[in-house]
């Protein structure tokens, strides 16, 4: 709160209505002695700002009090640390939280508390969103509308460097530039480290910039985040996409870049999935640059993990028809440098005109990196060359324990786990699998299966009805292989335990109506 207005309404004596009390700390020699009390002055339609008793915003005029305290000097905490927020009611909005810098971080904790904002943003400005900023939490919140901007363009936030957890998108975003997400822009950077964790994205995203400007970085698009630095412990997990992801290059259905760090040992991308299209923007040419297109991330750097992610999107790229820009096109990462892929499921098509892959379109360069226990079933097309079930080319990676069960359409250099093996690869215990049509669409459900999603019970019965005939009517020659193998999204599990749980959960759905 403004110190002069507390002094100001001791001076004069007056009395104000309260909605709280704040705690301070008065320290003397660095010790904090016994805490001072001091009355928030009543700005919103309720609480204290404490986090049993938050701020509460219950209208579009809560919001902009809310923002000014951001945005303006009027007080003493500008980026309301420690502060906490709750929404009420639905509500729609008009001015960003923060500003279009990210300078101005908010840092306190703002709960949407299963509430949603509509917000409308339609400029030329770069660092568009909800939030400007943040370096607090956003959590249990819901976005409707319309954003778009140039460059750092997502709906809950452009910058992160704190906790964005349980949040919803169905905005449609786009960018002219780079850097756009479909819940955050840039997450973390070279110090700070930024969590995305339960969120999803239903809005299409995309960067509408087809100049030759993002050759060498890419327009990193992504479903979930446009850019993340892998910084410490910084983590992305549990978070689904449903949205259609465009751009140039650098596109995933979750990030469209992770930004290398060889000192990073976290997980990284943690039990996400993607079932939007992830596209190259086809409007005006067929773009020689336009790869590093994965259906979970288009380029993983140095130091960055996937484990236990899935994708049934359609992924298109078309890289490669000048050597000179060797970008991959892949079902979970278009192109990685060195890091570790394992536990992951692919039921995407995937299409480019050079080096596409079940698993992974382009393994850069002889470091060491692995890829293992993931399984690809989706058609996997070149025009030209480098086309596998699990890899499109590779150098230095050791391929362990994957099932190719892929068809592949390529001229030259195709192979069922490998299109093109360059130098220092190793391989072990990869299986190729021949899997009837029912048998890939019953996997696909096992795999891609949401938990978070609701059913009628006429929805339930009918997916129920559809697993029962695609199970019943297995063909392939290793369909029964699969069905009793481990579960790699849940070891503990088969395929087929896992479909049990699924066929529970749906039954629930029909006994509620």
């Amino acid at each position: 709160m403004n110190k002069l207005l507390i002094l100001a309404l001791a001076l004069a004596g007056t009395s104000s209505v309260t909605a709280g009390v704040c705690v301070a700390s008065v320290k003397a020699n660095n010790q904090e002695e016994n805490p001072v009390y001091l009355e928030f002055p009543e700005y919103l339609n309720g609480g204290s700002g404490h986090e049993d008793d938050p701020f509460l915003i219950r209208s579009s005029k809560d919001w902009d009090t809310f923002v000014s305290r951001l945005t303006s000097s009027i007080d003493d905490n500008p980026t309301q640390r420690g502060v906490y927020y709750k929404l009420e009611e639905d509500i729609r909005v008009y001015k960003q939280a923060g500003n279009h810098t990210k300078s101005l971080q908010f840092a306190g904790v703002f709960d949407g508390n299963g509430h949603s904002i509509t917000y409308y943003e339609s400029s030329k400005k770069d660092t568009c969103g909800l939030f400007g900023s943040n370096s607090g939490i956003i959590k249990n919140l819901t976005t409707y509308g319309y954003i778009s901007g140039n460059s750092n363009v997502a709906s809950i936030c452009a910058y992160n460097y704190g906790l964005i957890d349980n949040c919803t998108n169905y905005m449609t975003i786009t960018g002219s530039k780079q850097y756009i997400g479909g819940i955050v822009a840039i997450n973390g950077s070279d110090s700070q480290v930024g969590y995305v964790k339960n969120c999803t994205n239903y809005g299409d995203i995309s960067s509408t910039s087809l100049t030759s400007l993002y050759k060498a970085n890419g327009t990193c698009v992504g479903g979930i985040l446009g850019f993340g630095y892998d910084y410490g412990d910084t983590i992305i997990e549990s978070c689904y996409n449903y949205g259609n992801v465009f751009g140039i290059s650098m596109l995933g259905g979750i990030v469209g870049q992770c930004k290398k760090n060889p000192s990073s040992t976290n997980l990284g991308i943690y039990k996400c999935k993607n079932y939007g299209d992830v596209k190259y923007n086809t409007e005006t040419e067929e773009i020689s640059y336009a790869g590093h297109i994965g259906g979970i991330v288009g380029y993983l750097g140095d130091g960055v993990n996937v484990k236990e992610c899935s994708s049934s999107g359609t992924v298109v790229g078309y890289s490669g028809r000048n050597d000179s820009y060797w970008r991959g096109v892949g079902g979970i990462v278009g192109s990685f440098y060195k890091s570790n892929i394992a536990d992951c499921l692919s039921f995407s098509d995937v299409s480019s005109y050079y080096m596409s892959g079940g698993i992974v379109g382009y393994c850069e360069k002889t470091y060491s990196k692995t890829i293992e226990n993931c399984l690809a079933t989706g058609k996997i097309h070149a025009d030209l060359e480098n086309a596998g079930g699990i890899i499109g080319r590779t150098n230095g990676v050791a391929v362990n324990n994957n099932i190719g069960a892929t068809t592949i359409d390529c001229g030259k250099d195709s192979g069922p786990i490998i299109g093109k093996v360059g130098s220092s690869v190793t391989q072990t215990g990869n299986l190729v699998y021949s899997l009837s049509l029912n048998g890939k669409e019953l996997f696909k459900i096992i795999g891609m299966f949401d938990y978070n999603q609701t059913y009628t019970s006429s929805e339930a019965s009918n997916l129920m009805s559809l697993i029962s005939d695609l199970k019943n009517n297995l063909s392939g020659n290793n369909d029964l292989d699969l069905l009793n193998s481990t579960f790699p999204l849940n070891k503990l599990n088969t395929y087929e335990d896992e479909l049990d749980d699924i066929i529970a959960h749906l039954k629930t759905f029909e006994e509620e109506e």
